[in-house]
């Protein structure tokens, strides 16, 4: 569902319902592993994709409240909008990735993991009626690439006949700014004819520097 201005001019909110849409999904990973010593391992990741969608669709407006149609009283039957995203980016995904990490085990019961993620060609989500008339298969905001680099450490031991794993996370070290998700003409924006811009869509940003402390107990 994506929002839509009410054709009535009524103040209730309406969403483009569509329950049908066709996608293509294509490309490569390719990930290793590398002990170099007993206590040191490298790892690597490349990822490409190209997921597109494929179809001219339509999609009817219902209210967002009650997710009923919204129905023209001219001729009693629900508004629909024919819109083109064909040729379009499936949106709010990373499609390009690649990364690596140092994982260090100074002991046999614990270890040291950094590992650094590089993230591109990620577009934004499209609203239906930015790709209708000579919009149509327009592509989206493709939003800034940014990197992210995690810490991971961990200890396990046994205590009592119980085996006990401890576990540290810092997430996004050196506390990032980036477009974690992005919505095209949304409607908490004045809309531009063009649906490719940063200034045609709202964004989402990231969670920033972040902790996680857990403990687990295997009987």
């Amino acid at each position: 569902t994506v929002q839509q201005s009410n054709p009535l001019g009524e103040e209730d909110e309406v969403v483009v319902r569509v329950t049908d849409m066709d996608a293509r999904h294509m490309g490569v990973e390719f990930d290793f592993a590398y002990k170099a010593t007993s206590k040191v391992t490298v790892e690597g990741l490349f990822s490409f994709g190209d997921w597109i969608w494929t179809s001219t669709e339509e999609g009817e407006l219902v209210y967002s409240d009650s997710n009923e149609a919204v129905v023209n009283p001219e001729t009693g039957e629900p508004y629909i909008i024919s819109f083109d995203p064909s040729g379009v980016h499936v949106g709010n995904a990373a499609q390009t990735q690649f990364g690596a990490s140092l994982r260090y085990e100074p002991i046999k019961q614990a270890y040291l993991k950094l590992r650094l993620t590089y993230f591109s060609r990620q577009f934004a989500e499209f609203s239906p009626e930015s790709l209708v008339g000579n919009n149509a298969g327009t592509e989206v905001w493709q939003t800034p690439g940014y990197t992210l680099i995690d810490v991971h450490a961990g200890y396990w031991l046994k205590f009592k006949g119980q085996n006990l794993n401890i576990r540290a996370t810092v997430f996004n070290l050196l506390d990032a700014v980036y477009v974690s998700d992005a919505q095209n003409n949304d409607t908490f924006i004045a809309h531009t004819e063009s649906a490719n811009v940063a200034g045609s869509s709202s964004i989402f940003v990231g969670p920033s520097r972040r902790f996680n402390l857990s403990l687990s107990i295997t009987i």
